[in-house]
């Protein structure tokens, strides 16, 4: 009986940290508007996990993958799917992304997006065929 008790609260320990997060927006793609200097970001919402009130999708940049991010925007359209960082092209050329959605759900954890780049991946060498 003693052995049983451990198990169940690791258990529960994992549930609760695991069950109890906001997941975070998936960047589908970063794309380069040259012409206009703008940077358009495209993502699939995560849903709501809470049934809590939708405050927005927070949008972070920074100019470096290990730098400061800062938040550039939120959106406030929970159905919205993508965003236009206008002129963010005339500051330089490459910018890194990520997200979080932020619903009204006390307890839970909100879960940041993988970071992105909007610059276009590396072309792989061919070393064998």
């Amino acid at each position: 009986m003693k052995k049983i008790f451990p198990v169940y609260i690791s258990c529960f320990t994992i549930c609760y940290l695991h069950c109890q997060n906001i997941p975070a927006p998936v960047l589908q793609c970063v794309n380069n508007d040259a012409v206009n200097s703008n940077i358009i970001l495209q993502w699939t919402n995560p849903g709501n996990p809470c049934g809590g009130t939708f405050n927005g999708y927070k949008i972070y940049v920074s100019a470096s993958l290990n730098g400061n991010f800062s938040l550039v925007a939120i959106v406030p359209n929970e159905s919205q799917t993508s965003y236009t960082d206008i002129g963010r092209l005339s500051q330089g050329t490459q910018w890194y992304y990520y997200m979080e959605a932020d619903y009204n759900c006390p307890g839970f954890q909100t879960l940041q997006s993988d970071t992105i780049p909007n610059a276009a991946p590396a072309t792989p060498e061919i070393v064998a065929v």
